[in-house]
């Protein structure tokens, strides 16, 4: 059973700003890299940061969190 995808609403304010600088990045790319990571790192409060390249020039990086009744 998959595992359920929620966007803070500071993603979505992100999401908005990149696009009003030309650099669309939809929530399929967030869910990709979250599920395909090519490098993932721990970051603070038990969150990680999934890493995962989009060009040679960028690179996407998700910080997420699994919630215990989510596991």
């Amino acid at each position: 059973m998959a595992k359920p995808v929620r966007f803070t609403s500071y993603a979505r304010t992100k999401f908005a700003f990149l696009r009003e600088h030309g650099f669309v990045v939809g929530e399929d790319a967030i869910i990709r890299t979250v599920l395909e990571p090519e490098h993932v790192s721990r970051a603070h409060t038990g969150r990680w940061v999934a890493h995962r390249g989009l060009s040679d020039q960028h690179i996407l990086r998700v910080i997420y969190e699994e919630l215990p009744r989510e596991r």
